[in-house]
């Protein structure tokens, strides 16, 4: 779908910790779209939420956690999503792999250890192009609302029999929810979903 608008000035913002990151990022954006503008530079989501909601942002360039994209990191991904469905998301972090679980929320994404020129076509993707087509991952790795459902529930420290009464459904068929959201996370047991959702 095409968000950006097909010519004329892009309102930028980018959230990184690292300057040195945000000013590499900046001097490619430049270099490539004379009329990409830089609207925000910050440091951090929260500044990054006040940001958005007083600005037209049409792209945001967010640095991804480093140790993995958690749960804490999907649901903020999914709900800025949600509230900005205009907007063109493109995340990196040191490992490409971290971003698995929200790469089907997001426009584009690379990794900080490949070479400039990878970060370039990726930024070329989404600037200079004004379209990015997601990597979409076959309908059978989504997860549905109802293993959302379950995984929230376990995160907020309810047993499966309680999420099992709560939502009118067997112990059995919550166990199979928790199972198959676990399987498609591609985490390999219980203790890898535990640290997952603790993200």
């Amino acid at each position: 779908m095409e968000r950006l608008p097909p010519g004329g000035k892009v309102n930028v913002a980018l959230s990184d910790a690292n300057h040195f990151v945000r000013n590499a990022i900046y001097a490619l954006l430049q270099e490539l779209d004379a009329q990409g503008k830089i609207s925000v530079s910050i440091r951090n989501y929260p500044l990054l939420d006040d940001a958005l909601e007083q600005g037209d942002i049409d792209l945001v360039f967010w640095s991804g956690p480093e140790s993995g994209a958690g749960y804490g990191c999907l649901e903020y991904v999914k709900e800025a999503r949600k509230k900005y469905p205009k907007m063109a998301i493109c995340m990196y972090s040191q490992q490409s792999d971290v971003l698995f679980y929200v790469s089907e929320h997001i426009d584009a994404c690379f990794s900080l250890s490949e070479p400039l020129s990878e970060w370039r076509n990726c930024i070329i993707k989404v600037i200079n192009a004004r379209v990015y087509s997601r990597k979409k991952r076959t309908a059978e790795f989504l997860l549905t609302d109802m293993e959302w459902q379950v995984l929230k529930a376990i995160r907020e420290g309810h047993s499966l029999q309680h999420i099992a009464v709560k939502t009118e459904n067997s112990y059995r068929k919550v166990s199979a929810l928790k199972n198959s959201a676990t399987r498609k996370l591609g985490l390999r047991n219980k203790t890898e979903l535990l640290v997952f959702l603790t993200r």
